[in-house]
């Protein structure tokens, strides 16, 4: 995963304003884990594949580059 600052700063926002380690892995698991599992259950990456994340108006989106595209 490649963050962007934007998005980083929208974790940090959330993790912060929220109380306690259990709802910090609520966040992650809603915001993060659960989409990226969408991602690559729905057969969108490949091996090799790099995935960025974006905050866009304080929602996560993640692009992905192909194998060949994340290495050049």
């Amino acid at each position: 995963l490649t963050w962007d600052e934007e998005a980083l700063n929208v974790l940090g926002d959330l993790a912060f304003s929220t109380f306690g380690a259990r709802e910090v892995r609520r966040i992650m698991e809603s915001q993060i884990e659960f989409p990226l599992a969408h991602l690559s259950i729905s057969h969108d990456l490949n091996p090799g594949d790099r995935v960025y994340v974006k905050s866009e108006g304080g929602k996560f989106n993640f692009y992905r580059a192909k194998a060949l595209e994340a290495a050049a």
